[in-house]
Parts: C-alpha cells; sequence; structure tokens
C-alpha cells in the first residue's frame, strides 16, 4: 500500500511540475513566424521549411532555448529533438543547412527583413513594419497534417 502511494505521489508532483514549468514561458507565449516582406508563403510553408523540406529560404531561429521549445512545439507541432533530427538528416544528406542562430529579437528582425528568403520567428509585440507575419493555421494549432 505504501508504495502505491509514493508513486501516486510521484506522479502528482511530476505533473504539478511540469505545469509550474509551463507558467514560467509566458513571455514565449505568443512567437509568430515572420518573413522577409518580399515573400509570401503560408504556414504548412514555414514548417516544412524548418524541417528541412523545402529549400531555397533562409530559417533563423532565436538561441534562447525556451524560445525554441516554445516555437517548435506550438508553432511548428515538433519536440526539439525530432526537429533536430530532421535537419541533420537533411545537412547529412546535403540537401539544406539547418537554421542559423541569432541572439536576440533585435537581431532575428535585423536578419529577416534584410535577407532574402529569410524566415524566423519572435514575439508578436515585436513585430515591425519591415517583416511580414505568418499566420497559423484557421484552428490556431501548429499541426499542418490534419
Amino acid at each position: 500500500m505504501k508504495r502505491s502511494r509514493i508513486k501516486v505521489a510521484s506522479y502528482g508532483f511530476a505533473v504539478w511540475g511540469g505545469l509550474s514549468a509551463l507558467m514560467i514561458l509566458p513571455a514565449h507565449a505568443q512567437l509568430v513566424a515572420i518573413v522577409n516582406k518580399t515573400v509570401h508563403i503560408s504556414h504548412s510553408e514555414v514548417v516544412r521549411i524548418y524541417r528541412s523540406e523545402m529549400n531555397g529560404y533562409k530559417p533563423f531561429m532565436l538561441g534562447d532555448k525556451a524560445a525554441q521549445d516554445d516555437f517548435d512545439r506550438h508553432y511548428l507541432g515538433l519536440a526539439r529533438d525530432d526537429l533536430k533530427y530532421l535537419q541533420d538528416r537533411a545537412l547529412y544528406a546535403g540537401r539544406s543547412l539547418p537554421p542559423k542562430i541569432v541572439d536576440s529579437v533585435d537581431q532575428m528582425l535585423d536578419a529577416v527583413a534584410n535577407t532574402p528568403n529569410g524566415v524566423g520567428y519572435v514575439p508578436l509585440q515585436n513585430v515591425t513594419e519591415q517583416v511580414r507575419i505568418v499566420p497559423e493555421n484557421q484552428d490556431g494549432s501548429g499541426n499542418t497534417w490534419r
């Protein structure tokens, strides 16, 4: 009987710990994909670009791991490890290069605005007129396989 209580308590702690971890990231909750003003692409194309399934674009990623994880899960619909696997596989096959890492939101905005076919992501409140927002799917999910 004691063993099951420990497991339940342990499980309850894990769930509570997971929920509290989500509350730490509200600054990244409104991340949106952005593109160079000359680029006209859809949400599913952004997903394919970051999955290294579509060439001709130059993707950028923020160096902040929390922002990367949030964008990967909520916008792309992938876990970080799964995305890294797809990018590495494409790199080793010679199909594409991984996204370039930038250190700040300002650098992301500059890189996307000044790079032909540039693609990136920033918090919604930081979007400027230099870039275009790529809207998510109609249902607001990051899932493109529906």
